[in-house]
Parts: C-alpha cells; sequence; structure tokens
C-alpha cells in the first residue's frame, strides 16, 4: 500500500497555553521571652522549656529581655507585628528614656536580612513591625531596660510579649489573598523579674565569748570575753550575711588580728584553697576564688542566705591576765555589674580575748569546727562555759549545808 506522507503544521503562540497555582502552605509562628537572669528555663523548638525562676536585679542596673520570633509553619510570613508590654510596676521601676527594643537590619537564623522597624505605640508598649521571616526561620529581638537607682526590694515585675502575622492564602478567585496567621497561646509569652539590691553584714565571735546573740546577721548583748591559756586554741566563729534580696559576688573576707594578739598566739592554716566549695545556710554552693590565713575571696552569696567559717588561732606565750586582746574582720563585695558595693558600719565587726595562764580553760574537749563548709559539728556547745561555774557554786553549797548540818548535830547533842 502507499504509504501517505505529511507535512509539520507550522508552530504558533496559539498551540501554547500554561497556568499557576498557589499553594499556601501551613502558618504558624511561635514567641518566646526570657529576661537575662532567669534561670530554670531553656528554649526548645521556639519556646521557653522547664519553670522560670526569676533572677533579682540591683537599682541602677541593666535588664535585657531576649525575645525570639520562630515561624514554624510552612508558609512564609510578613508583616510581623511584635509588641511588649510592661506592667505598671515594672514601668515604674525603669528609668522609661533607657527603654529600648531592636530596630534596624538584623540577621535572621539562617542568615537572611530581616527588617525591623519601630512602631508608634503607646506609653509602656514598645511595637515593631518584621517584614519578613521565612518558613522555619527565627528572628531574635532584644528589649533592654535600666532600673531606677531608688527602686525599691519588689517581686514579680512582669513583662508580656505577643506577637500576629499575615501570610498569602488562596482567595475564593483561586489568587493568592492576604491573610491573618490564627491566634494562638504559643503566640504570647511573659517574663517576670525580681528587684533589691545586696546587703553584705558580717558577725564575728570567739568560741569562749558569752552574753551575745546572734540576730539579724550580728551578734546583740554585752560581750563577755573569754580566757584562754598558752597551748588554748581560739576558734573565731565568722558569719558572712546577705540580708538584701540581690546576689553580692565576689565578696572578700578580711582578717585582722591586733598586734597585741599576734604576740601571743599565731594564726593557724585554714582548711580552705582555690578551687574549694563551701555549702551555705540554705544549701547552695559557694566557691573559693583565692583563700590564705588573713584572706578569703568567694563567688558569690545569695539574697537572704548566710555563710558560717571558722578562723583558728593557737596561744603561744603565757601571760597573767592580759585582757582586750582585739580581732577584726571585714567584708566587701560587688554588685553583678562589677561595681563595688557601699561599706558599711555592718560589713565590720570585732571581737577580744583575755590570755590568763592561771585559767582552768582547756582546749580538750572544745567542739571543732574545721570542716570545710564551714559549718559546726555537732557536739557540746562551745562558747558558753557557765556551766563549769554552776556545777562549782552547787557543790560549795551543798559542802556548806554538809558543814551546817554537822554544826547543828553537835549543839544538840552537847544540849
Amino acid at each position: 500500500a502507499q504509504m501517505e506522507s505529511y507535512e509539520a503544521v507550522e508552530e504558533t503562540d496559539l498551540m501554547k497555553d500554561e497556568d499557576h497555582i498557589h499553594v499556601p502552605g501551613t502558618p504558624s509562628v511561635v514567641i518566646a521571652k526570657k529576661a537575662d537572669q532567669t534561670e530554670g528555663a531553656v528554649l526548645s523548638e521556639g519556646r521557653y522549656k522547664g519553670t522560670k525562676k526569676a533572677g533579682t536585679y540591683a537599682p541602677g542596673e541593666e535588664i535585657d529581655y531576649t525575645i525570639t520570633v520562630t515561624n514554624k509553619g510552612t508558609a512564609d510570613l510578613y508583616e510581623l507585628l511584635v509588641e511588649d508590654a510592661m506592667d505598671k510596676n515594672l514601668l515604674a521601676s525603669v528609668s522609661r528614656k533607657s527603654i529600648s527594643i531592636t530596630t534596624g537590619e538584623i540577621k535572621s537564623e539562617k542568615g537572611a536580612v530581616v527588617k525591623v522597624q519601630k512602631k508608634d505605640s503607646e506609653e509602656g508598649i514598645n511595637t515593631v513591625i518584621l517584614d519578613r521571616l521565612n518558613a522555619g526561620d527565627a528572628a531574635v529581638l532584644h528589649v533592654k531596660a535600666l532600673l531606677l537607682q531608688t527602686v525599691s526590694a519588689a517581686s514579680g515585675l512582669n513583662n508580656a510579649v505577643k506577637v500576629s502575622a499575615k501570610y498569602q492564602d488562596v482567595g475564593d478567585d483561586g489568587n493568592p489573598s492576604p491573610a491573618q496567621v490564627p491566634e494562638t497561646p504559643q503566640m504570647r509569652d511573659e517574663d517576670k523579674i525580681n528587684t533589691g539590691a545586696p546587703i553584705l553584714c558580717i558577725a564575728k565571735k570567739a568560741d569562749r565569748t558569752t552574753g551575745i546573740k546572734m540576730k539579724a546577721g550580728r551578734y546583740q548583748g554585752t560581750r563577755k570575753q573569754g580566757i584562754y591559756a598558752k597551748g588554748d586554741v581560739i576558734r573565731y566563729r565568722i558569719t558572712i550575711s546577705n540580708t538584701g534580696a540581690a546576689p553580692a559576688y565576689r565578696i572578700k573576707v578580711r582578717e585582722t588580728p591586733s598586734e597585741r594578739l599576734l604576740s601571743y598566739a599565731s594564726i593557724l592554716s585554714v582548711p580552705w584553697k582555690k578551687g574549694t566549695a563551701l555549702k551555705s545556710q540554705k544549701g547552695k554552693t559557694v566557691k573559693v576564688l583565692s583563700a590564705s590565713k588573713r584572706q578569703l575571696l568567694i563567688d558569690r552569696l545569695e539574697g537572704g542566705d548566710s555563710l558560717t567559717l571558722v578562723w583558728k588561732m593557737k596561744v603561744t606565750k603565757s601571760a597573767e591576765d592580759i585582757s582586750d586582746l582585739k580581732n577584726s574582720v571585714s567584708v566587701e563585695g560587688r554588685n553583678r555589674d562589677g561595681s563595688s558595693l557601699k561599706k558599711t558600719a555592718l560589713m565590720k565587726d570585732k571581737d577580744a580575748v583575755t590570755v590568763d595562764e592561771k585559767t582552768n580553760h582547756k582546749s580538750a574537749g572544745m567542739n571543732d569546727t574545721n570542716g570545710p563548709s564551714g559549718r559546726q559539728s555537732s557536739g557540746a556547745r562551745t562558747g558558753d562555759d557557765t556551766r563549769i561555774g554552776w556545777i562549782v557554786l552547787l557543790l560549795g553549797i551543798s559542802f556548806m549545808g554538809i558543814l551546817l548540818g554537822i554544826r547543828q548535830y553537835r549543839r544538840e547533842k552537847r544540849t
């Protein structure tokens, strides 16, 4: 059979066509907020996990809030509105002129350029607009403010934040249409802070000193000097307290025996060295940064906590009733920003002892408090030898009673 032949039709534009579809993706945005001194929470998948523990800030200190905005969806987001609001107590505690929020061009977590523009808003609210945040990306903002120097101790000062955003959805006509990301609880977050200043005080007492009691980090009452003889060990109990609300840092304790005391007693070595971990009254770990026979430097002491240490001296020289041998102690510390704490009378203390070779007090059986933690071990109570006096007095009264009884018996017999 004869084959037919065909000629190709000339191609024209009418022989082509195309169409586009829009896949909007799933919109999802979350936000997380934390002040720089807040502890106990870790950022995971755009939110903080764990229980937040509010940090305490001193007067004049800067608060730095980190805000993380995360696009967890598959749709790119645009016009992300971030509103940061301080509660009235926090707003009254900071310098309003010092409040700032990140603006300008920033780099996202994946390196994209994000433009952040400030938007006018009412007092106490900082509002910015992020132009775009791609799917699976995140951006970090910072809100900062300085506490007033006159701020008093307070707790639970709150700062809240929320985010809203837009994405491209599909309209009824099938074309891209702007839409608002549905609001969820994860689009809001908050964090609280506490305010207050560290207040250091120190108290000192030799183990045989009587007549005083500890109250609010200081000894009160009238001191009665303890008596020591050659060979006795003087144990000075030193308590460092932070009665304020904020932590104190780089706390330095100086032991200063008088020259008169040093002529009768020598300083014994201390059981601490760099790196030693001490335990505070509340069970917190306190690290030794440096130590010598006369000086101790520790890293920090939380507000409302205290640390008790024992320094020792040994009486090396006999004497007859040499009293008022003084030993002083002082403490100093710093704020979190490194500035020195203002020195007060509470940051110094002293105690005095008497050296007398005729004393009946002996060092044997005294309670040894030389543990690395500075805590006093269990056992007989030190610093109070009145029991011996009472025993002697009772024996004397009993002896006098016996003598009077014998004398009365003899009289009756003669009669």
